[in-house]
């Protein structure tokens, strides 16, 4: 009879470990500066509203994070990085700053694509996460939104 459990909880194991885990993730505010919070009032007449941008940034961990690909060529292994990371720095928990994340980097690329932009207002946050438990795991951000000038006092 033991023999039998025993099979039965490792042949459950590895299906969970085979099947890996899939999820993805939207965020879609009705109005939003990312994380950027602003409260002073701001009239429709003070803003520039400019083109609309897409940023996109994916990483791969493999072994456990051992080695990371960001964007499908930079690398960096043991947590040490071998290239220049760019990404906004924004507010986490507690309103503590957020270490380099993929969507941290795609608002980048978003708002490095109009470069008289100021902010990107949020029209939404696609987040897919895949992965193959302790080998293999993918994650990719999309965030999308106008580009987005305040006009000078000047």
């Amino acid at each position: 009879m033991k023999k039998t459990e025993l099979a039965l909880v490792v042949a459950g194991l590895l299906a969970f470990f085979a099947g890996g885990c899939a999820q993805a993730y939207r965020e879609t505010p009705q109005m939003g500066f990312g994380q950027m919070n602003i409260y002073s009032h701001i009239e429709r007449g003070d803003i520039v509203v400019m083109d609309r941008v897409e940023g996109t940034s994916d990483s791969v961990k493999i072994l456990c994070g051992l080695v990371e690909v960001v964007d499908g060529n930079k690398v960096a292994l043991l947590g040490i990085k071998f290239f220049k990371d760019k990404y906004v720095l924004q507010k986490g928990f507690l309103g503590l700053p957020e270490s380099a994340s993929v969507q941290n980097r795609a608002y980048y690329v978003a708002l490095e694509k109009t470069p008289d932009a100021d902010a990107v207002m949020q029209k939404a946050v696609v987040i897919e996460h895949s992965e193959f438990p302790l080998i293999y795991s993918k994650d990719t951000a999309t965030y999308s939104g106008k580009a987005i000038k305040l006009k000078s006092d000047k």
